[in-house]
């Protein structure tokens, strides 16, 4: 799977970004479809759990999308492979981005340590957290001007 999320980067830098934009959506949607196909045939899961704040707003712990949790999940892989490389020629902000989404998702799941997935926010974080510290010396060479 991770070869082919990574087939619009590397395809995009080996033509001097001559892909177009057709083909940045076409090729990640493609390559998230085993995925899903594997993911409803084996758990079939679409229940979302809604966060600790907006649980009395919604009404429930959590929301049954049925269908359309794979139509967010296909969304969701298009999103992540071309969010990052949208912005590479930047100096600063392909990494940057990186650093404000991992810690923001750092942040939600600090906050959801002690709830009742907390060992999911726990797992979560053990791979966050070694990121952001690899990240964040890499942005700070990186930001502009970049050295």
């Amino acid at each position: 799977m991770c070869i082919a999320y990574s087939t619009v980067p590397i395809t995009n830098s080996l033509t001097c970004s001559l892909l177009r934009w057709r083909h940045k959506l076409i090729l990640p949607t493609l390559a998230s479809l085993p995925l899903l196909v594997v993911y409803r045939v084996t758990a079939d899961r679409t229940l979302v759990v809604v966060p600790t704040f907006l649980r009395e707003a919604v009404g429930a712990t959590s929301v049954d999308l049925g269908p359309l949790y794979y139509v967010y999940m296909g969304m969701l892989a298009v999103f992540c492979t071309n969010a990052i490389n949208i912005y590479a020629g930047i100096n600063g902000l392909e990494v940057g981005q990186s650093l404000v989404i991992a810690a923001s998702v750092a942040a939600f799941n600090l906050k959801e340590l002690g709830g009742p997935l907390g060992h999911n926010h726990r797992f979560s974080l053990f791979f966050l957290l070694p990121y952001l510290g690899a990240s964040l010396p890499l942005y700070l060479l990186n930001r502009y001007p970049a050295r």
